[in-house]
C-alpha cells in the first residue's frame, strides 16, 4: 500500500503544473516552454505552443519548472 500513497502524492505534485506556463529542460540541455496540458508517471508530457501541440518522452526530460 504505501506504493499506491507514493503514485497519489506524485500524481498530486504534478497537478500543480497543469494548465500552467512551464519550462521543460532536456537532458541535452534544450529548453521548450509551454501550457503544460498533461503528464503521467513516466514523466511523458504534452504541451500546448504557439504552434501547436507537443509530446515529450519522460526519459529525455531532466526537469520541470513553472515560468513565473
Amino acid at each position: 500500500m504505501p506504493e499506491n500513497n507514493d503514485n497519489n502524492q506524485l500524481k498530486k505534485q504534478f497537478k500543480q503544473f497543469k494548465d500552467k506556463q512551464i519550462i521543460v529542460r532536456m537532458k541535452n540541455q534544450d529548453e521548450i516552454e509551454g501550457k503544460l496540458i498533461s503528464i503521467d508517471n513516466y514523466f511523458n508530457v504534452v504541451l500546448e505552443l504557439d504552434d501547436g501541440i507537443q509530446f515529450i518522452k519522460g526519459r529525455l526530460i531532466s526537469f520541470l519548472s513553472l515560468n513565473e
